[in-house]
């Protein structure tokens, strides 16, 4: 049960950073979802350093990697309004966006993940 209160209150964490930095990076006038888009980046540059420093320290299977990585990141990461917006861009219309916006998504988010491993 205290598993399961840990990923709630990470959760909980993690949607209020989320709905903060989502107020910093709103959409842009054109409709990008810049927002969106650094939340993801910046939730993958987490989650790979959070994986790491527990992979190289030990705590593969801590509470705490419990509580970071299932419920901050969880709770922060956006996949699911990613997925909308995409769709939105591409119902509006907005056919260039669309694709820089799934590409800029996915790039970064690795090469956030790449750059983390390759420094601890």
């Amino acid at each position: 049960m205290s598993e399961v209160f840990l990923v709630g209150l990470g959760g909980a964490i993690g949607s209020i950073l989320r709905y903060g930095v989502g107020q910093i990076f709103q959409r842009t006038e054109s409709g990008f979802p810049l927002g969106t888009l650094c939340i993801n980046v910046l939730g993958s540059l987490c989650i790979a350093m959070i994986s790491s420093l527990a992979i190289k320290y030990g705590y593969e299977n801590s509470r705490l990697t419990l509580l970071l990585k299932t419920g901050i990141c969880g709770g922060f990461t956006t996949f699911s309004t990613f997925s909308l917006e995409s769709m939105n861009l591409l119902k509006e219309g907005n056919t260039i966006f669309f694709f820089s916006y799934i590409c800029c998504t996915v790039l970064f988010s690795f090469l956030a993940i790449y750059i983390v491993e390759r420094v601890i």
